[in-house]
């Protein structure tokens, strides 16, 4: 939207199913996914934006298997000799489960794998003139994150008008409701530090949004994708807006599955999905083993029914487009986390500051914090916090 140019996920770019490796049986199911051939020209130069969030971890799940499970090293094996731009920053929150950013690591880059790397930083602020108590707060963490002692985290309150504060989350979670009844969801984003600190909140805003507790699912609800969809093209993270859905489900295995309309609110393109409805009313973002099996022994005995046999072409291109068996994992989406917020940025942030964040490393604190504020392009609200001075 910002660059007028086309853009597209690193994920959907690098990688393509690989039916032959790929096991889906009433037993198993694993999808393996390999590197496409690359078609660009040599002299190609990649621009990858938010670079703070790729991972050189390996990463390993049941039901998803990337070759070796390095997301830096596919990237460089996918470009090859080509050139490549990282874009990001440094004092953002590092990927998941890590401890560095690789990616923006001149010295990662270079001692692991043997990369030549010019490193350029900017400095000059292009943001409105209203939200300096945003950019000087940001600016203020950056440097102290940078410096050789971290003092105890604070927010200077009084740098300008676009930092409010509210007596406690309470009042701050009655006003963000307000603020997305009146105006749009798109607007504002409540950020956590958990799953279930999110899990929690998104219900207490919902309940000022319905007027009731423990309010079941409603058309119109604004929710967030927690796991990448081949089917879709929906992305971990990407907010959706739920246009209507079915009043009666259906079972897999114990799971319910809800025939949806779903909008991007970037493109305003309607999608007709099966979303899981089971995960927007637990905490945890994950199906159980059992529950995803369930998906397995139904696609394949459907699959048996019709004759079509595993590792056929046939068989590939039904795991691609078969509804029931890429079901959308769907979460609410008005309040998430800082992990989940990066890379994204809204005119108005509302912070809940948990007991939690203050129990971790000061760096931790640091990198949570700047990640956080410089979500807000306009506005931002924090309850009422020792940090706050």
């Amino acid at each position: 939207q910002k660059t007028g140019r086309n853009a597209s996920t690193i994920h959907s770019t690098i990688y393509e199913l690989d039916g032959q490796k790929s096991v889906v049986d009433e037993n198993t199911k694993t999808l393996a996914f390999k590197l496409r051939p690359n078609p660009d020209h040599p002299d190609t130069i990649y621009f990858i934006d938010e670079a703070s969030m790729i991972s050189d971890k390996y990463e390993h799940s049941q039901q998803l298997l990337f070759d070796d499970g390095r997301f830096l090293d596919h990237i460089f094996r996918y470009i090859g000799s080509r050139k490549l731009i990282f874009l990001g920053d440094d004092a953002q929150l590092p990927p998941f489960n890590s401890n560095v950013i690789p990616a923006l690591s001149p010295e990662y880059l270079q001692q692991v794998y043997k990369k030549q790397v010019i490193e350029t930083t900017l400095t000059e602020v292009k943001r409105q003139i209203d939200a300096w108590g945003i950019i000087g707060n940001a600016t203020s963490l950056r440097e102290k994150l940078f410096a050789d002692r971290l003092p105890p985290l604070g927010i200077d309150k009084k740098l300008g008008s676009d930092i409010r504060i509210e007596n406690n989350i309470w009042t701050s979670v009655g006003k963000y409701a307000r603020l997305i009844q009146n105006q749009n969801e798109e607007l504002a984003v409540l950020i956590v530090l958990s799953n279930g600190s999110a899990h929690y909140l998104n219900g207490q805003v919902r309940n000022r949004l319905y007027k009731k507790p423990d309010v079941p699912l409603q058309p119109d609800e604004w929710l967030m994708v927690i796991q990448n969809n081949y089917y879709t093209g929906y992305n971990n993270g990407q907010h959706l807006r739920l246009k209507s859905f079915s009043d009666t489900g259906e079972k897999v295995g114990t799971v319910t599955l809800l025939d949806a309309v779903t909008t991007d609110p970037h493109t305003g393109k309607d999608k007709e999905v099966k979303i899981v409805k089971d995960l927007l009313f637990r905490a945890s973002p994950y199906l159980e083993p059992d529950e995803e099996k369930a998906f397995t022994i139904d696609f394949a005995r459907r699959m048996k029914k019709k004759g079509i046999r595993p590792k056929t072409e046939n068989f590939i291109r039904a795991m691609q487009i078969d509804k029931r068996f890429n079901a959308l994992k769907v979460k609410f989406g008005y309040a998430i986390t800082c992990h989940k917020a990066q890379g994204g940025e809204w005119n108005n942030v509302f912070l809940n500051i948990e007991p939690a964040l203050m129990n971790q490393s000061r760096e931790n604190q640091y990198r949570w914090m700047y990640t956080a504020i410089t979500r807000a392009a306009k506005k931002l609200v924090i309850p009422q916090h020792p940090i706050l001075y």
